[in-house]
């Protein structure tokens, strides 16, 4: 035989060869995914993909390549070559296909579910939107173009850029819109809208979060612990406004000597619980200033200052809405707005489960808070504003779409042993205290334009037609690429925190708790 031909016979023996290699181990995957098939003895069939079942179907193809290969001295190279090749690709096809374990017999239910939600939806705000033609438009178009983007890996790894550019966006229509606006003196209007955009660049900047540019410089993890005195300052100013609102609003019937001593205990007890806390967690942020540590609360248990801490935020609570509610049940008004030092009560909570970093945020919302009052926006643009805001604020936080960016630094706070109702609570306070924080904010604007509670309905419909929508992209986009390579690490973990948004922050905060709120503010009849 010519050198030739043996070099032939050579690379086609190392062909099989290689081919067999490979059919092996991809035989060791397949055999983990039907573990109760044999494939070292398998039913002969003329026809392998008349078997019952893809594993059966796999177990025959290999049963085929395998007896072609058994005997070395006597191997049909052509038929081997074909029957390892089929058994291979018909393996990677069939693993594809189970490379999640969706119930799509359950998806597609979900899936009809939410789309007869978002066509009622769109239904029932259909004529708002076409009243309001320009915001219409916006809302349309961050409802459609966040949709879309539900299809692209990259896209909801850096989902905040959406939600960032989006608010952009909005803020500088907001801002032209008012450019020639001449409805307060001196056009301050305009300043104010403009202060918008400055916040939310600041707020853009505090975490990087995502997966391109995450570990790249910020406000929160740079700039802050290389100047913890400034971070304190900032965190001491965001304690006292809170403790100044407080002393005001809170405990209307009592004098305002006791409010104030009351706000001041409390907002002290929640500051010193904070530092407490950063020293046990990142003693970093304290370098330095040693002297913050107040000997009572070095002393005392972290558990035993936060479960104080959540006492008194629950006892005021209930002392400040208590006169409001008795006053109610007996058929009368009440005078006074409550709704506010309930606002700044639950922020005093939320300050306790952010860390320490992301305190002064909660000033800067309250800067944006006061800018969106001056401005006297319409409803519809106030739940646009909303929906935007509280997408920016849980990604400012550092949240993002990946399980890994889960915060459970303050999951435990109060509790000394494992409670799964309790630590899931927490988990998601401490997650999404920013999009909690303005779900409340955006009920105390919307009371103070206008109290008909037909206001509020529209404003809940057009969060829950976003919800619904976003869930059936969400859905439509795990079943169509259920069988891509990011599955388990991208549309997965985005399904899982696309039912934490509709279920917790939606259903039990958006309708729950802010609807509570702003039906507490509609009880006052006079001047704050």
């Amino acid at each position: 035989m010519s050198a030739r031909g043996l070099r032939l016979m050579t690379l086609v023996d190392v062909r099989v060869g290689l081919l067999l290699q490979n059919a092996r181990q991809i035989l060791n995957i397949v055999r983990g995914a039907f573990p109760r098939l044999s494939f070292s003895e398998a039913e002969t069939l003329d026809d392998c993909t008349l078997a019952m079942s893809a594993g059966e179907t796999l177990s025959c193809l290999w049963f085929d390549a395998a007896s072609l290969v058994d005997v070395p001295s006597h191997i049909d190279t052509a038929a081997a070559l074909h029957a390892l090749t089929r058994f291979s690709k018909h393996a990677q096809d069939v693993m594809s296909s189970t490379a999640s374990n969706y119930n799509l017999s359950r998806l597609g239910i979900g899936i009809g579910l939410a789309a007869l939600a978002t066509v009622a939806g769109t239904a029932t705000v259909s004529t708002a939107l076409l009243e309001t033609q320009a915001t219409g438009l916006w809302i349309s178009l961050v409802f459609t173009a966040y949709g879309i983007m539900m299809f692209a890996t990259s896209y909801v790894e850096e989902e905040q850029h959406f939600w960032y550019w989006a608010s952009s966006s909005w803020l500088g229509w907001l801002l032209l819109k008012r450019r020639n606006a001449a409805t307060l003196p001196g056009s301050w209007e305009l300043w104010f809208a403009a202060s918008l955009l400055v916040l939310l660049r600041i707020v853009r900047a505090w975490n990087q979060t995502g997966q391109k540019h995450a570990g790249e410089p910020d406000i929160a993890r740079t700039f802050l612990p290389a100047h913890n005195i400034l971070l304190w300052l900032l965190v001491l100013v965001t304690y006292l406004d809170v403790i100044q609102r407080l002393s005001r609003r809170a405990l209307p019937w009592a004098s305002r000597h006791l409010a104030t001593a009351a706000s001041l205990a409390l907002g002290i007890a929640a500051l010193g619980f904070k530092v407490a806390f950063t020293k046990a967690d990142a003693p970093e942020l304290l370098e330095g200033l040693g002297y913050l540590c107040v000997r009572p609360f070095e002393q005392a248990s972290l558990v035993a200052q936060a479960r104080a801490i959540f006492t008194g935020i629950a006892i005021m609570t209930v002392l400040t809405s208590f006169p409001a509610v008795y006053q109610r049940v007996r058929g009368g008004r009440e005078s006074k707005d409550i709704s506010r030092p309930v606002h700044d009560l639950f922020t005093l909570f939320f300050l306790t489960q952010s860390r320490a970093t992301n305190v002064p945020l909660f000033l800067l919302f309250e800067v944006q808070y006061q800018a969106l009052d001056s401005l006297r926006l319409s409803g519809i643009d106030l739940t646009l504003t909303s929906l935007l805001f509280q997408h920016v604020s849980f990604f400012a936080f550092g949240g993002s779409n990946a399980i890994s960016s889960i915060d459970l630094s303050n999951a435990y706070n109060g509790i000394d042993g494992y409670n799964v109702v309790a630590v899931g609570v927490l988990t998601f306070c401490g997650n999404w205290a920013g999009p909690l924080w303005w779900t409340s904010a955006t009920a105390l604007l919307l009371s103070r334009r206008d109290k008909q509670h037909q206001k509020w309905i529209r404003h809940l419909s057009l969060l829950s037609t976003f919800v619904s929508s976003s869930l059936l992209f969400v859905m439509l986009a795990c079943t169509a690429l259920r069988a891509h390579l990011f599955i388990w690490t991208v549309f997965s973990p985005k399904y899982l925190y696309s039912i934490a948004w509709s279920m917790g922050q939606h259903l039990c905060i958006n309708i729950g708790y802010g609807s509570l709120l702003f039906w507490i503010s509609s009880w006052q009849i006079g001047a704050q």
